[in-house]
């Protein structure tokens, strides 16, 4: 506590600080966990420390108040506590907090940032962040490096999908020809220090290494940034786990650093405002702390005296039974909470992925949109074609038949069909250009989507004798159509029902580079029906 104490009065007492803001401190600067008195230090400027230590807890605390730099009315304030329990860790914590003391009732617009403080405890003393007492990725100021190695590859799976870890990941994809970054991940990474843990690919192959353990909507390529949450489950849809795509990181030019980190930090700072951690110690709950410290000396000298005299001491008994009539109510009370948290975070996450993606719409083109949406109720599977359509126009080219059925298709999971059709513009393609390898692509889309197959051929008899079926619009073939003997299919195998089962059929036309489906339906007609 008291090195986490000396770096705090040197990050206050920082001279260039100190001339900027008409320092007014005389003594001597503090350099221990001791108790301090509220001071002003400079007008409007104010500290004050708290130290309280118990037999099972020691504490120490710190706040600084000063206006805000732009406007009068706003006031800041950090708050810094550090606590050690027995058999613990030390618990470090800053809070950014910001008031409004003037008259009007208007919205207090500021960007979060992180304090210096953070990054001099994490540079100097060194952290991790701890989940049921075991510590896992270490917590810096820089990226932690991931190679394409069988023991990293593991190591960051583990973190990722543990169910004790307790902060988010940031994962930097390689460029597949420079194998570099698109954004600084050393910048971000010191931006995020003590919020995040920043994790840098060391190379393109890394990513298509995730893969097969790693579903394909989840999992992030050449360049893009992905944030992913705490609970990461591999059934999670892709918006729960927001994703920065090359194409959007490139809209940003030259601020794409900034504006990535920005918004990083935005969407993990509205999250930790309310979330608070078992051993997160507040300065309220650190004057708490001095409170019942209080309590139970009083409490002691009261019992001391009455069993010096010989008698009985009512108030003593009577602060007794209220004492455990409270402790009662707040294990109750406690238990209650912790019945509910668990809820209240899950929807709490869900809701701040949807107002996240929703404030991404906002601030981009429609037509330049990138940003993985929420897989909303409404979808159906025509606007699941658009949208890959729209994105994925260079990759994929729709010529449907006249048997297809993606206009009124009622199949019960558009969203699955959505995520299909980007299976096919990503590691179908990229394995039929020979841009990466996949030896086994039925497996791979099994693993990327649960229950979906790829096929690659049906029976040349069939599709003679059910040709409308299997042969769609081209332009560039000699007759204007070409065979799609590939397909996907999803859904229960056996249903006859259209909402329960669909296939996506396909060809890939080497000359032109293209995917081109041709057939979206329940089933195509065979030999057999």
């Amino acid at each position: 506590m008291d090195r986490v104490a000396d770096l705090v009065y040197r990050w206050v007492f920082d001279s260039k600080r100190l001339e900027r803001i008409g320092c007014v401190w005389q003594e001597g600067i503090p350099c221990s966990a001791s108790t301090i008195e509220s001071q002003e230090i400079a007008p409007g400027w104010n500290i004050q420390a708290l130290r309280v230590d118990s037999e099972r807890q020691q504490a120490w605390g710190f706040r600084l108040i000063h206006p805000d730099a732009e406007y009068s009315h706003l006031v800041w304030a950090t708050e810094i506590t550090v606590s050690s329990k027995t058999g613990e860790l030390p618990f470090f914590t800053c809070s950014s907090l910001v008031g409004d003391r003037g008259q009007v009732f208007v919205p207090i617009r500021r960007r979060p940032s992180r304090p210096r403080i953070v990054a001099d405890v994490l540079d100097e003393i060194g952290g991790t962040s701890v989940m049921d007492g075991r510590s896992v990725f270490p917590l810096l100021t820089k990226p932690l490096d991931l190679s394409e190695s069988n023991t990293d590859r593991e190591i960051f799976l583990g973190a990722l999908t543990s169910e004790r870890r307790t902060l988010p990941i940031i994962f930097f994809s390689a460029i597949n020809e420079t194998n570099l970054p698109l954004v600084d991940a050393m910048k971000v990474a010191n931006h995020l220090a003590g919020l995040a843990h920043v994790v840098l690919a060391r190379n393109s192959t890394v990513s298509w290494n995730l893969a097969d353990r790693l579903p394909q909507h989840l999992n992030c390529y050449g360049g893009a940034v992905r944030l992913y949450w705490p609970g990461l489950k591999l059934s999670d849809p892709g918006f729960r786990h927001p994703l920065w795509t090359p194409q959007r990181i490139a809209q940003y030019g030259q601020m794409s650093t900034q504006e990535v980190g920005l918004q990083l930090l935005e969407a993990i700072a509205s999250i930790s405002a309310f979330k608070l951690p078992a051993n997160f110690l507040t300065w309220d709950d650190l004057l708490d702390l001095k409170r019942k410290r209080a309590i139970a000396e009083a409490k002691e000298r009261a019992l001391t005296e009455a069993q010096a005299s010989g008698k009985k001491n009512e108030w003593a008994e009577l602060l007794e039974a209220d004492n455990s009539s409270l402790a009662q109510e707040i294990r109750a009370l406690k238990e209650q909470l912790a019945a509910q948290s668990e809820e209240v975070e899950q929807q709490r996450s869900i809701a701040e992925s949807y107002r996240f993606a929703l404030e991404q719409e906002r601030r981009q083109p429609v037509d330049a949109m990138e940003v993985e949406m929420p897989d909303l109720p409404a979808m159906s599977v025509c606007e699941a074609v658009e949208n890959a359509e729209r994105i994925h126009s260079e990759r994929l080219a729709f010529c449907f038949n006249n048997r297809s059925e993606h206009r009124d298709s009622p199949f019960h999971a558009p969203e699955e069909v959505e995520r299909a059709l980007n299976w096919l513009a990503t590691t179908y393609f990229d394995s039929r250009s020979k841009k990466v390898s996949c030896q086994d692509l039925d497996a791979n889309l099994a693993a990327a989507i649960p229950g979906w197959h790829y096929s690659a051929h049906q029976k040349e008899a069939t599709m003679k004798a059910c040709e409308p079926w299997y042969r769609c619009p081209w332009p560039s073939a000699l007759n204007g159509k070409i065979w799609i003997p590939e397909h996907l299919k999803g859904g229960a195998d056996r249903s006859r029902r259209p909402e329960d089962t669909i296939r996506v059929a396909f060809a890939w036309v080497d000359e032109s580079q293209k995917v081109v489906i041709g057939f979206i339906g329940q089933h195509q007609e065979n030999t057999r029906t």
